[in-house]
C-alpha cells in the first residue's frame, strides 16, 4: 500500500489526501450499488435489476439501518484502539453505510407510490422543518462561542 495507512487520523499530506477522496468515492459508489442491489426488484417496476433483491427502499433502510447500528454499538462497546484494523474497518464500513440507508429511507418516504410521482408534500414539510430546527440551533451555539471569544 502506497501510504501504509488507512487512518482518517493520519492525512497529513497531499498524497495522503488524494488517496483518501479515492476512498471516499470508491465507498460512496460501494454504498449506492449495496443499497440499489438489495432494494430493487428483478422484474417489473422503473428499475429492474437481475440480480436484486427487492426488498424495497423500506425494508432496505431498515436492514442496513441496523447493521450500521450494530457496528457503533461495537465501536461503543468495545472502544478499539486508534488506528487499529478495528478501528479503521468498522469506521470505513459504517461509512459505506450511510449512502444506501439514507438513500432508502430518501427514497422511501419521497415516493408517492399511489401516484407514481417522485415526492411528497409531508416530506418536504418535515425536511423544511428540521432544517430551520438545525439552523436556528447551530445559530445559537455560534452566537454563544462569539460571545465568549469576545470576553
Amino acid at each position: 500500500m502506497t501510504t501504509k495507512d488507512l487512518s482518517i487520523h493520519h492525512i497529513t499530506s497531499r498524497i495522503k489526501e488524494a488517496f483518501y477522496w479515492l476512498t471516499v468515492a470508491a465507498t460512496f459508489m460501494l454504498g449506492t450499488a449495496a443499497g440499489d442491489w438489495f432494494a430493487t426488484a428483478r422484474t417489473g417496476g422503473y428499475n429492474v435489476d437481475p440480480t436484486g433483491l427487492g426488498l424495497g427502499f423500506l425494508n432496505t433502510g431498515l436492514i442496513l439501518g441496523a447493521v450500521f447500528l450494530a457496528i457503533l454499538a461495537c465501536r461503543a462497546y468495545f472502544r478499539p484502539k486508534e488506528n487499529s484494523f478495528i478501528e479503521i474497518a468498522t469506521f470505513w464500513f459504517a461509512y459505506i453505510l450511510t449512502r444506501p440507508v439514507g438513500a432508502s429511507f430518501a427514497d422511501y418516504f419521497g415516493y408517492n407510490f399511489d401516484k407514481g410521482i417522485l415526492g411528497n408534500q409531508w416530506m418536504t414539510v418535515i425536511g423544511l422543518g428540521l432544517f430551520t430546527i438545525a439552523v436556528i440551533a447551530l445559530s445559537k451555539r455560534n452566537q454563544g462561542d462569539l460571545q465568549i471569544a469576545h470576553k
